[in-house]
């Protein structure tokens, strides 16, 4: 009942990840710096077996407002038949009012599994072993650079006979920057000039178009 009169969640643009959930309150609520509250959605809805729904922040809330979700991300199951409630929390030093029909989080449909547990008396070894909490550092690898030449494009000119209509080859090379390496990506073309046509009685192992 409180989900009347809302737009049903919805994708806002082709390659948006999260439906748009709405608050579907009667009045205004205004969260104070440091409260949170549960923000009914009036969705309630029946999710495949394997499926969950993983409710979400939004980035807009969290970066403009300090509004975020207190348990991101929330998880629905499958088997769960009341209505989606957003606890959202106020992280700034502003009271921040939320209206009926306000985005307030959104909702990623993802698949999921279940686990067999076994009871073990050891586990394999691994690298890393029992390190955690921060064990790897607070700083990335460096890894060394590799070397490579500057943006550069070269022209060649090949012929295949005296009278054969010449074939230029361009070859480019561009600087890509991956993970703090540099790679080098060659690029080949052939082209032909227009109106040409491959000599009379001139042998080749190319096709002409």
């Amino acid at each position: 009942a409180n989900g009347e009169g809302l737009a049903l969640p919805h994708y806002a643009t082709p390659g948006s990840a999260g439906l748009d959930l709405l608050a579907a309150i009667d009045a205004v609520i205004e969260l104070l710096p440091g409260q949170y509250m549960a923000v009914p959605t009036g969705l309630a809805m029946e999710l495949p077996p394997g499926v969950e729904a993983q409710v979400r922040p939004r980035s807009g809330l969290a970066l403009n407002h300090g509004i975020t979700c207190l348990n991101a991300p929330g998880t629905i199951d499958s088997d769960y038949r009341g209505e989606v409630k957003v606890i959202l929390i106020n992280h700034s030093a502003k009271p921040f009012q939320i209206t009926r029909g306000a985005k307030i989080a959104q909702m990623v449909i993802a698949r999921h599994e279940q686990a067999e547990l076994l009871e073990v008396e050891t586990l394999s070894d691994s690298q890393r072993g029992e390190g955690g909490f921060g064990s790897t550092g607070m700083t990335a690898a460096r890894f060394p650079r590799i070397a490579s030449a500057s943006r550069c494009s070269r022209r060649i000119s090949h012929t295949r006979s005296p009278t054969a209509a010449p074939f230029a080859f361009t070859t480019w090379f561009v600087n890509w920057r991956v993970n703090m390496t540099w790679n080098c990506l060659l690029s080949l073309t052939a082209r032909r000039p227009r109106n040409s046509r491959p000599p009379s009685g001139a042998r080749s192992r190319r096709s002409w178009p």
